[in-house]
Formats: C-alpha cells, sequence, structure tokens
C-alpha cells in the first residue's frame, strides 16, 4: 500500500475502493442513492488501517488524559479540605486536645472547647447532607385543616393544598416521661436529643429513672420536697431531681463540622429553640439560656428571633451580653439591617470572606403576630419567611453542611389564648416559609438536603363547626336525642318513663340543619384578639367614649354587629364595658403595649376579661370552638422530604423522630454527652449572692 500522507488521510482512490461500486460520489454533491451502498468485503489497505489505529490512540490518550485530570482534582479537593477521612482521624487522634473542657473566662460558663468540637469534627465522617428541621408550636392536624380552609378561601382556589401536603408521611405519639401531654421543652428535647423526658426539662434527663414526679412537674424541677414530704417548697441553685445534661443535635452537627442556625419568632431562650442550644433543668431560666446561646464557642451561626431585653443590659443580672460580644458577633435589630446582611452574604461566594455569627433581635421580648403586623413601626420586625430565606443564605454562604430548626413560634402562643383569627394567621405564615424552604432545597433535583416538618404537640382542642349551643357545665345532662325527638317519643310510647331533662346536646341532630363553619370570619381578621383587648382597655378615646367601641370591634374582627338580632351583641358590650370599668381606680397600661408578653404586663385586670369577651365573638361567628387553654395529647401529622424521607413513614414516639433525624445525620452524641458531664456543665444558674444553697 501507499505511504501515509501528512494530511493523516488515505487518497481519494482508496476511498472508492472501500466504498466499492456504490463510492462514485462527488464532493459536495448530495446522492439519491443512499440504499444502494455496500461495504466492499476487501480487505483494508495498510494506510487506512494506520489511520484507523491512530485514531484509536488519540481517543485513548483523550480518555486517559480526562481520568488524570480527575484523580488530580479529587486529590486537591481533599487536599483543601483535609486529607481522607481516616487520615484525618489518626492526625486528630495525634493531636487530641488534653481536655474537652474550656477555661470560663471572667463570667463565662462552664462548656466544651473549641479544640473538642475541632477534633470531633476531624474524627468524625463529614456529613453527606443538610437538615431543616421545620416545628409548628401547637400544631395540631386540626390547626392544618383550619388553615387550609382559610387559605382557600382568602385565594378563592377550593382545591389549594398547603405547602406541606404533598410531604406528609406519618404521624408523631407526643407524650413526655412525665405526663401523657407534653409541654414544649419535653418535646422538643424528644426530638433535638432523641430522649423522652420530663415536662420543662431543656437537654437534661433524670439521673436515676424513676425520679420525683411532683419535683419534676412543679416548674420543671426548681423545687424539691420538703422534709417533710409535703409540696414541693422552692429551692435556689439545688439541684433537687439530679438530672444529667445530654447532648443535642445542635452539638452533634457543630462536632461534624456542620454549620447550625435558629429561626423563631418567640424569644430566643424559649423552650423550642433552648433545647436546640442548651441545657437546663427548667426552661424558665431564660437568662441563664440566653447566656448558653451566646456563648457558644464554635458559635451558633445564625440566631433570629427576639428576647433582645434577655441580653442585653435589661437583664436582671446587670449584664449586657450584646455588649460583651459585640465584636465577635454581627447583630442586627430591623428587617432592613437583616436585608442588607443577607445582600452581603450572596456575593460571598462560599466563605470567599470569614464571615462573623449572626444574631438578630427583632424585638425585646416576643415579635408580633402576624396578624398585627400591618402598619406596626414600618415593618421593624421582620416575617418567619423573611427569616427563613436570610438564614439559608448565610448558611450557604458557608459553604458548609448545616443543621437548620425553624419555629413558627406563635402559632401555640394563639391557641393558648384561644384566638382562632390569630392563630391561622399564623399557620399560614408558618407554611409560607415551608414554601421558601422547599423552593430553596429544590427537593426534586437536590440530593443534600433533608427537610422534616412536625410540632412539639396540638393546643387548644380546636373543633372545626362549634355547635353554638354548646354550653355544657359539669354534672349536666348530655343528650344523645335533642329534647323534641325525645318528647316525640314519649308521646307514642306514653307507658316509658320519661328521660331527665338536658339542655346540651351530643353532636348535630339533623345534618341539614348545619351550616358548617365560616373560614372567611379567621380569614377576614385584622386584628389578634390581644392587640384589640389591650386598645380598648388602654387607649382613652375607647375609655372614654363608650360609642366608638363596637365599630372599632367591628373593623378589627371584619364581624358585623346588629345584622342578626339573635346574636348576643348587647352581651358584647355589656362585657367589654364592665372590663373597661375595672381598671376605673388601677389604671396600669404599658406605654408600649407591643412589649407585653402575652398580654400580661398590659391591664390585665380588663385585658383578660376584654379578650374572653371577643374571642367568644369570634368563635360564635366562625364556629370554631376551643376545649382547653392548653396542650392536647392528639397524635401530630408528620412531613419529609428530600434524604431519607421514607424512613419516616408510620406513626413514631417523637424521642424516636429524634433518633432518626440524628442518624439520618450520622451523629455521634455520645461522647459529647460524656463531656458536658466531665467538664460539669451546668443546669442551672448559680443562685443569686446572698442566697444559701439549699
Amino acid at each position: 500500500g501507499k505511504q501515509m500522507e501528512m494530511t493523516d488521510k488515505p487518497h481519494s482512490g482508496d476511498r472508492q475502493h472501500i466504498l466499492g461500486s456504490s463510492g462514485n460520489h462527488n464532493h459536495g454533491e448530495e446522492s439519491n442513492q443512499g440504499d444502494e451502498f455496500e461495504w466492499s468485503n476487501d480487505p483494508l489497505p495498510d494506510d487506512w488501517k494506520q489511520y484507523f489505529l491512530r485514531k484509536k490512540c488519540i481517543a485513548l490518550v483523550g480518555v486517559v488524559s480526562i481520568l488524570l485530570i480527575a484523580v488530580v482534582a479529587l486529590i486537591a479537593s481533599n487536599h483543601v479540605d483535609g486529607d481522607s477521612d481516616e487520615a484525618r482521624a489518626q492526625y486528630a487522634m495525634a493531636n487530641k486536645p488534653a481536655t474537652f473542657c474550656k477555661t470560663p473566662k471572667d463570667g463565662e460558663l462552664p462548656g466544651l472547647s473549641k479544640a473538642a468540637f475541632a477534633y470531633w469534627s476531624a474524627i468524625n465522617p463529614r456529613p453527606t447532607h443538610s437538615q431543616i428541621i421545620m416545628l409548628g408550636d401547637g400544631y395540631g392536624p386540626e390547626v392544618h385543616t383550619m388553615a387550609r380552609s382559610v387559605k382557600r378561601y382568602m385565594k378563592g382556589d377550593m382545591s389549594l393544598k398547603m405547602a406541606l401536603d404533598p410531604h406528609m408521611v406519618g404521624q408523631s405519639i407526643t407524650s413526655s416521661s412525665s405526663n401523657i401531654i407534653t409541654d414544649s421543652a419535653a418535646g422538643a428535647t424528644a426530638y433535638s436529643a432523641g430522649h423522652k423526658t420530663y415536662n420543662g426539662a431543656i437537654s437534661v434527663i433524670p439521673r436515676t429513672p424513676p425520679f420525683n414526679r411532683k419535683c419534676a412537674d412543679s416548674n420543671g424541677g426548681k423545687k424539691c420536697p420538703s422534709p417533710d414530704g409535703e409540696e414541693p417548697v422552692p429551692s435556689p441553685g439545688r439541684e433537687c431531681c439530679e438530672v444529667d445534661p445530654i447532648a443535642h443535635a445542635f452539638e452533634g452537627c457543630r462536632a461534624k463540622g456542620m454549620a447550625t442556625g435558629l429561626v423563631v419568632t418567640t424569644v430566643l431562650p424559649h423552650a423550642t429553640p433552648a433545647s436546640w442550644s442548651s441545657h437546663a433543668m427548667v426552661r424558665s431560666d431564660l437568662e441563664f439560656i440566653a447566656q448558653q446561646q451566646i456563648e457558644h464557642d464554635p458559635p451558633i451561626d445564625v440566631i433570629l428571633g427576639g428576647g433582645r431585653a434577655l441580653f442585653d443590659s435589661h437583664r436582671q443580672d446587670g449584664r449586657d451580653l450584646l455588649a460583651e460580644h459585640a465584636d465577635t458577633h454581627t447583630i442586627v435589630r430591623t428587617a432592613g439591617e437583616l436585608e442588607t446582611e443577607r445582600l452581603k452574604w450572596e456575593s460571598n461566594n462560599h466563605h470567599a470572606a470569614p464571615l462573623k455569627p449572626l444574631l438578630g433581635l427583632f424585638a425585646d421580648h416576643d415579635l408580633q403576630y402576624e396578624v398585627d403586623r400591618a402598619g406596626y413601626q414600618g415593618g421593624r420586625e421582620p416575617h418567619l419567611k423573611d427569616m427563613v430565606a436570610a438564614a439559608l443564605t448565610r448558611l450557604e454562604a458557608t459553604g458548609k453542611k448545616y443543621c437548620l430548626m425553624i419555629e413558627g413560634s406563635h402559632i401555640d402562643f394563639a391557641l393558648h389564648a384561644n384566638d382562632a383569627g390569630a392563630a391561622v394567621h399564623e399557620a399560614l405564615a408558618f407554611d409560607e416559609a415551608v414554601d421558601v424552604v422547599m423552593t430553596h432545597a429544590h427537593m426534586r433535583n437536590r440530593d443534600d438536603v433533608s427537610v422534616v416538618s412536625l410540632a412539639d404537640h396540638s393546643t387548644g382542642g380546636s373543633t372545626l363547626g362549634m355547635q353554638r349551643d354548646w354550653n355544657i357545665t359539669y354534672g349536666q345532662n348530655v343528650c344523645t336525642n335533642p329534647p323534641d325527638a325525645t318528647e316525640e317519643a314519649d308521646q307514642n310510647e306514653s307507658e316509658k318513663p320519661k328521660p331527665p331533662a338536658c339542655t346540651a346536646q351530643m353532636g348535630t341532630y339533623a345534618y341539614d340543619s348545619t351550616d358548617g363553619w365560616s373560614p372567611l370570619v379567621l380569614a377576614n381578621a385584622r386584628s389578634s384578639v390581644l392587640r384589640l383587648a389591650q386598645k380598648l382597655c388602654c387607649e382613652p378615646r375607647f375609655r372614654e367614649n363608650p360609642s366608638l367601641r363596637m365599630p372599632f370591634i367591628e373593623e378589627a374582627l371584619q364581624i358585623k354587629t346588629g345584622v342578626d338580632p339573635e346574636r348576643p351583641w348587647a352581651d358584647i358590650e355589656q362585657g367589654i364595658d364592665d372590663a373597661i370599668k375595672k381598671l376605673a381606680d388601677d389604671f396600669e397600661c404599658m406605654k408600649d403595649m407591643h412589649e407585653s408578653v402575652h398580654g400580661l404586663d398590659a391591664g390585665v385586670a380588663c385585658t383578660i376579661p376584654a379578650e374572653h369577651v371577643l374571642r367568644t365573638m369570634q368563635q360564635y361567628e366562625a364556629r370554631v370552638g376551643f376545649t382547653t387553654g392548653g396542650h392536647t395529647s392528639v397524635d401530630i401529622n408528620l412531613y419529609a422530604a428530600g434524604v431519607d424521607k421514607l424512613k419516616y413513614m408510620g406513626a413514631h414516639e417523637n424521642s424516636e423522630i429524634g433518633k432518626m433525624m440524628i442518624q439520618s445525620l450520622g451523629l455521634d452524641l455520645d461522647p459529647i454527652t460524656q463531656a458536658l458531664k466531665d467538664c460539669k456543665v451546668r443546669t442551672f444558674p448559680e443562685p443569686p449572692k446572698g442566697v444559701p444553697q439549699a
């Protein structure tokens, strides 16, 4: 054969030889005889063999080059993040700190050292995904249904779903170790640490179960049984229940080198966020919990919520933790400041510049109810969805996997007050936050994020479709049939004795006599019952001019009075008048009512009875009833999306769900729990000076 020419291409004559009789195409011309092509069976010329051989060599070199580049990139990646897990563990073991305990500076609490977390993060395998826990406080299944119905009426779409609806996988059984009905502290600890504990406990468990139930239930263990065995008595500083701290998930996340974040609408040291960030025998030690939250080292990357007065100079111990940590934290106080910081993080390009931990404190106490936000201080407080968006941006900017806990806190507050309007708007705000999370996580396309949403318990025992004449009292006979049906039966069968007289009817007698319940009443609410009562009680215009009251109530609750003569409007007016008169001799309303915690400091002699009148009015119109002002033990809806979502299917104890989340992240909490004990981490504050320990 001929020698290959410099063109690295065989001669055209040889090409025709390969194509045989059909190889008669001219360059640039198309053939209409494509079906007539037949490959020749003659052997290939040597120059063509060499041509194909060279092409194969070039392709092989290309593949090898790509593989080499990939190997170099992998080595470089390992070099940037540290060596392999095994090498990192060997290095960590060789440089294990002598103690895991930090040396507290002046005024600091005992705790775990930064070196301890650096050691654990070196020996632990790298995290494979981030985890987002969304907790609606008091958000029982009936509240979810109520919010969905209201959302449908507001949007004009009767088939609309809540953001969580496609992700329901199971239920949470919510009892604590001391009561079949849990509180937020024990409920949150079950999720954060994977252990059931007593009501009032913040990431602590009894040292030797079973323990003194009276001690545990009396203010979470702050009181101890008296020597004679009577009722518990206060005992400052004494650990009467003998509890031990247990590691929570955020400590495990930081021990795995992950970033962490908390977003709530209540005070930051409240029971739920506290269970992911502190250890306390009793949930009411808010200043003690706040100090733990800000002294973590490594710190929590993002903390957003209320409770500024528990961190600044308003503290009872006189310390200003914000001033003490001004150099170590970025502190924001308004929605505008938070948005400014968020825009900075968006351009950070994955830890291109070091970021200080963020502490956002947007109110001295709790944030406002969502329904009360309109016109409030020009929007100084961010909405829950805005805080969530900022937290996600900030955590992504670290370039690390992260653990984020988000709480819709005020759902519970409104339900404790039996304020259906405020509760449903808080639930809808939580729904918006869920939508932000699902959109951010791109759940259909990402495999490195897990989202779990649930509640610590249900609150209020609400009923959608309340019977308006349902006024049952203790000892009252309950009828399973209405009185008229009983009388008719007696006329036909007069020989039978009459049943006892009764005025309460169990259930709805005739299906065609009920008109359901009215979501529009709750959708149209413009104020919480609490804020409305505060204004009526504390603003001079309403105290001095009774004629202004009912029009103001109509506007705030969007309920027209005087239309239906069967409605008890006169009782409403009289009830408000009676409540206001209770302040005639003792007018004690705060100047800034928005800083009131649960309204307990704003003319309570008036606001409490006024609230009762106003919520009765709203419940009557909406036909939404409540069976309690406390918690209930109903099972809670469980939602999951992303990584490991199928493992949550079914009904589980709340502590089992906590263990599932911990195991999903591959967290090892046992060494941390032991270190907490070894370092004598406190679970209660030191008693005030001059107060002897019991």
